[in-house]
């Protein structure tokens, strides 16, 4: 989280709704994977046809997907006296994104139908309660991030790109932003994207074993009698284990 992300992985594209020969529909599911940022931010996206070129948010519908995208942030480097709050989604929640028309006027649906793009866009600091630790941010109240190219406000460092994407074998899709800070971390906000059948974007290809395994041992030692009685040598039964959980 305190490294600069390498340049391969900023992207400013918007997600691309390709389909496929069985099925023109494509649902799509985001889920909160945390972030490193003081700020409360609010996160929302946007679709439009491709080929539609956009000059502001004010072209799109903006539908918000987290309301407060601060997860877990503490600056350790302070002695754990400063803190985000309110938190605001915890890592793991999913959300269903929604489509409602060209005209953002039908009913609500769950599924994309092809030659659409989806953006998102991450409104920074945007809370009134605000973290105390960063005065001098204040000012960033209008300060918005975008995948769309173009969109974004500058950056402390004038950076253009925002957002750092990147994909595995199986098509699922990681989205990272930087907010205003100049770290150029892009870990402010990480979301994951499922979706079904497919989204290509010409996004960059991850290792695609992301497969990780968790093993503990340990010994369980058990006193039979205690409390009410016996010596408390804890070796009436005796039991070693071995736990291991697989993560894809």
């Amino acid at each position: 989280t305190l490294g600069s992300c390498p340049q391969e992985y900023r992207k400013s594209n918007d997600l691309y709704i390709t389909g496929d020969e069985k099925n023109s529909l494509t649902d799509v599911v985001l889920t909160s994977l945390g972030g490193w940022t003081c700020w409360n931010s609010s996160l929302g996206y946007y679709y439009y046809k491709d080929g539609k070129t956009l000059q502001s948010l004010d072209d799109v519908k903006v539908f918000t997907v987290f309301p407060n995208t601060q997860t877990t942030w503490n600056n350790y480097d302070a002695g754990g006296k400063l803190y985000a709050s309110p938190r605001g989604v915890t890592e793991g929640t999913c959300v269903q994104l929604k489509f409602f028309g060209e005209d953002y006027k039908q009913e609500e649906g769950t599924a994309f139908p092809k030659g659409y793009r989806i953006g998102f866009v991450l409104a920074c600091n945007a809370w009134d309660y605000k973290f105390t630790g960063f005065n001098a941010h204040f000012q960033t109240n209008n300060y918005i991030s975008c995948s769309t190219a173009g969109l974004s406000s500058k950056g402390a460092n004038d950076i253009d790109v925002h957002t750092a994407m990147f994909k595995d074998q199986n098509g699922n899709i990681a989205i990272c932003f930087e907010d205003f800070k100049d770290d150029e971390n892009f870990t402010d906000v990480l979301f994951a994207l499922k979706a079904n059948p497919i989204i290509v974007d010409g996004l960059p290809d991850v290792d695609p074993d992301l497969n990780t395994t968790i093993e503990k041992r340990g010994v369980y030692a058990f006193e039979d009698e205690w409390p009410k009685a016996g010596d408390y040598d804890m070796n009436d039964v005796l039991v070693q284990y071995t736990y291991q959980k697989v993560f894809n």
